[in-house]
C-alpha cells in the first residue's frame, strides 16, 4: 500500500510509515449493519426452565478507531460478555414470543484509555429464544461457566432475580481480578506501543536516514537531511560523511570505485559545502583527485602522441603523470623509457640519412635538437662524435683531392694553401695530420722539379750608377760596382716578401767605399799636382797636417759628411716589401693586400733562374732605381 501522507510505497502490514512516520490505520472489519430494535416492555415473568447462569463480564478491549454507525438512543441494557457458544441446560419448551425475564441493568463501567484497536460490536441482551446470527467478533473473553443448578420452583415474583448464579462475595472478587487483568493488558499494550514508537523514531531519525542515503549514494538527500540533524547526532553524521568521502576518494584513486571523476568531484564538493564544511582533510582529498584527474588526462594524451610517433609531445605529457595516480604512474615511467628508445632510434635514423647524402649540417641540427629532449644521452653524444669524425674525414679527403688537382695544374701555391688549411681543421686526428704533412712534402718536391717559383730567390742589383749619379760629375768615371742582393721569398701560404740581404749589403758597401776612396784620392793627388806637389809631397803634407794618410783623411772626411749607418738602415727598411701572390700558368699576380686581376707579370724558368718580364705592350718602368725588367732571380733554396 501507499502512505497517505508522503505517498511512499510501504508494506501492507506496516503500522507506521518508514519514511515520514505517519500512523497507518488498517481497514475496519466488515460488519453487517443491523437495525436497532425499539425498547420492549418487559412481560410478566412466567415460570421457565432454569438455564445455566452465565457470568457477567464487562468487555473493555483496546480497539483501533473504526467508523461506526451513528448512535441510536436505546434503553440501557446490561453490558454482557461475548462468550464462546456453550451448551445450554435443558429448558422448558416455549414459544419464541415468550416474555423475557427482565434482567437487572449493570451500572456503566468507565473505560480505561487504551491504544486504538479494532472496534468490537456491543452485545445486546439476549433472550432464551433463538436469535439471528451475528458477525463473529474479533476478540473473545473466556466465559466463566457456573456449575449447573438443579431445577426448582420459581419463588414469588419480586424485584430480585429468581436465582443468584454466583454468591455476591465471590462475584466481587472475580470482578476485581478481571479489572487487574485489564489494567495489566493495557499497561503491556502501552509498553509495546511505546517501544514501537521508540524504535520507529530511532529508525526514522535523520542520522539513520542519512546513513541509508550514503548507502544509496544519494548525496542530495544527505545535504537536505543534514539541516535537520540535532547536536546529539551531528558527530555521528560527520563521521559517516568523512568515512564516505574517504572511501569515495580511495575508490577513485585505486580504480575500485564505480563513480567517475565528475561524480566524485561533485559529491565531495557538496559534502564540503554542507556536512564537512571546513574539513581540511576533505579539502586535501578534493585537491588530490583534481591533480590525479589531470594526471590521467595527460597519460591518455601521451599515449595518443606516442602512437602517432610524436615522441617529444609524448614526453611532455608523460612527465605530468604524478605518483598519486596509482593507475598510471608506473605505466608512465615505463612508457617514458620506451618512448626514449623510439625517439632515439628515429633521431639517429634521420640524421644518418642526411650524413649519407653529405648534408652534415642538417644531421648535426637533428642531433642537437634531440639533446634538448634527451639531455646528456650517451648514444646521441656518441652519434655526434661519429658525425664529427665523418665531417673531418670528408674534409681531409677533399683537401687531399683538391691539393692534388691544384698541383697537377701547376697551382702549387693553391695546393699548399689547401693543405695548410686542412691542418687547422678542428678534431683532425694525428694520423690525418701526418698524411697532410706528407702531401705537403710531396707537392713541394714536385714544385721544385717543375720549376715552381715557391722558395727563396736572389736578384743581384748594381746600385753604383745610381749612387754616383747623386755624387756629381767628377765621379762619372768611377768604376766601383755596388752589388746589392735583393731577396724574393714566395711562400706556400700565398704570401711573398722582398727585402735586401743585410749581411751582403754591408759587405758590398764597404768594398764599394774602399773603391770610392781610391778614386777620390786620385782626384786629390791630381789637384796637388796642379799645385806642384807630387803624390809623396801631398801624402807628407796630409800626414803633417792631419796625422793620417790621404785615404784615411778622405774616408774620415766622407764619413763626417755622410751618416753611413743611417743610410744603410734606411736602405734596408725601404727595400722590404710584403704582399700576396698567385700563380696561374705563366702569370704572376702580386699585390700588397689584394690581387689586381688586371696586373700581372709573365715568368718562365731557365735552369735555376726565374725570369720575370712584363707583358708585351706594357709600359716599362723601373722596379727600383736603376733596376728594370726583365728580372733574373737565382734560386737560393
Amino acid at each position: 500500500m501507499f502512505c497517505p501522507n508522503c505517498g511512499k510505497q510501504i508494506s501492507d502490514n506496516s503500522k507506521f510509515c518508514g519514511f515520514c512516520g505517519a500512523v497507518m490505520t488498517p481497514p475496519a472489519a466488515s460488519v453487517a449493519e443491523q437495525p436497532v430494535a425499539a425498547p420492549v416492555e418487559t412481560a410478566p415473568v412466567v415460570e421457565q426452565p432454569v438455564v445455566a447462569p452465565v457470568a457477567e463480564q464487562s468487555v473493555a478491549m483496546p480497539v483501533v478507531e473504526q467508523p461506526v454507525a451513528a448512535p441510536v438512543e436505546a434503553a440501557p441494557v446490561a453490558e454482557q460478555p461475548v462468550a464462546a457458544p456453550v451448551e445450554a441446560a435443558p429448558v422448558v419448551e416455549q414459544s419464541v414470543a415468550a416474555p423475557v425475564v427482565e434482567q437487572p441493568v449493570a451500572a456503566p463501567v468507565e473505560a480505561v484509555p487504551v491504544m486504538e484497536q479494532p472496534t468490537m460490536t456491543a452485545s445486546m441482551p439476549q433472550s432464551a429464544a433463538p436469535m439471528q446470527s451475528q458477525p463473529q467478533q474479533m476478540y473473545q473473553q473466556p466465559v466463566y461457566q457456573q456449575p449447573m443448578a438443579a431445577p426448582m420452583q420459581q419463588p414469588p415474583q419480586s424485584n430480585v432475580s429468581p436465582f443468584s448464579p454466583v454468591p455476591p462475595v465471590e462475584e466481587k472478587k472475580k470482578k476485581k481480578g478481571k479489572a487487574g487483568l485489564i489494567v495489566a493488558i493495557v499497561v503491556l499494550l502501552l509498553v509495546l506501543a511505546g517501544g514501537g514508537v521508540f524504535v520507529f523514531m530511532r529508525m526514522n531519525s535523520p542520522a539513520k536516514k542519512i546513513a541509508a542515503a550514503f548507502a544509496a549514494n544519494d548525496i542530495d538527500t544527505v545535504v537536505e537531511l543534514y539541516e535537520k540533524v540535532g547536536d546529539k547526532e551531528m558527530d555521528e553524521v560527520v563521521s559517516q560523511a568523512r568515512e564516505y568521502a574517504e572511501k569515495l576518494t580511495e575508490g577513485y584513486l585505486d580504480g575500485t570505485g564505480e563513480q567517475d571523476y565528475k561524480t566524485v568531484s561533485n559529491t565531495l564538493s557538496k559534502l564540503q559545502g554542507s556536512v564537512l564544511s571546513g574539513d581540511k582533510e576533505l579539502a586535501g582529498w578534493i585537491s588530490t583527485i583534481e591533480s590525479v584527474e589531470d594526471s590521467r588526462s595527460a597519460f591518455k594524451l601521451a599515449e595518443s602522441y606516442k602512437e602517432a610517433g610524436n615522441y617529444v609531445e609524448a614526453f611532455s605529457e608523460y612527465a605530468k603523470v604524478i605518483k598519486e595516480d596509482e593507475l598510471n604512474y608506473a605505466q608512465a615511467q615505463q612508457a617514458i623509457e620506451e618512448t626514449e628508445n623510439l625517439y632515439r632510434e628515429a633521431v639517429i635514423k634521420e640524421a644518418r640519412s642526411y650524413e649519407e647524402s653529405g648534408n652534415y649540417e642538417e644531421a648535426r641540427d637533428v642531433y642537437e635538437e634531440a639533446l634538448t629532449v634527451l639531455e646528456g644521452d650517451t648514444q646521441i653524444l656518441s652519434a655526434i662524435d661519429d658525425l664529427e669524425a665523418a665531417v673531418v674525414q670528408q674534409a681531409f679527403v677533399e683537401a687531399l683531392e683538391e691539393a692534388d688537382r691544384a698541383a697537377g695544374e701547376g697551382r702549387y701555391s693553391d695546393a699548399i694553401g689547401i693543405i695548410n688549411d686542412a691542418m687547422e681543421i678542428q678534431g683532425i686526428s694525428g694520423a690525418q695530420q701526418q698524411a697532410l704533412t706528407d702531401k705537403l712534402s710531396e707537392i713541394t718536391a714536385q714544385m721544385y722539379v717543375d720549376g715552381t717559383i715557391l722558395g727563396t730567390w736572389r736578384m743581384e742589383c748594381d746600385f753604383s750608377e745610381a749612387i754616383t749619379a747623386e755624387m756629381g760629375s767628377e765621379f762619372d768615371d768611377l768604376d766601383a760596382p755596388f752589388i746589392v742582393n735583393i731577396m724574393f721569398g714566395f711562400y706556400e701560404d700565398g704570401t711573398f716578401k722582398m727585402y735586401v740581404d743585410e749581411e751582403s749589403f754591408r759587405e758590398n758597401f764597404n768594398d764599394w767605399l774602399d773603391e770610392l776612396l781610391v778614386y777620390a784620392a786620385d782626384i786629390v793627388y791630381d789637384m796637388f799636382g796642379e799645385m806642384g806637389l807630387s803624390k809623396k809631397d801631398a801624402d807628407e803634407l796630409v800626414q803633417e797636417l792631419y796625422g793620417m794618410t790621404m785615404e784615411e783623411y778622405l774616408k774620415e772626411s766622407m764619413m763626417s759628411e755622410l751618416d753611413v749607418e743611417k743610410m744603410i738602415e734606411e736602405t734596408l727598411e725601404n727595400a722590404e716589401t710584403n704582399g700576396i701572390f698567385r700563380v696561374e700558368e705563366d702569370r704572376l699576380y702580386i699585390g700588397e693586400e689584394e690581387i689586381n686581376e688586371n696586373q700581372y707579370d709573365l715568368f718562365h724558368f731557365e735552369e735555376d733562374k726565374l725570369i720575370i718580364e712584363q707583358v708585351d705592350g706594357a709600359e716599362g718602368e723601373e722596379f727600383l732605381p736603376g733596376i728594370s725588367y726583365p728580372f733574373e732571380l737565382i734560386r737560393e733554396q
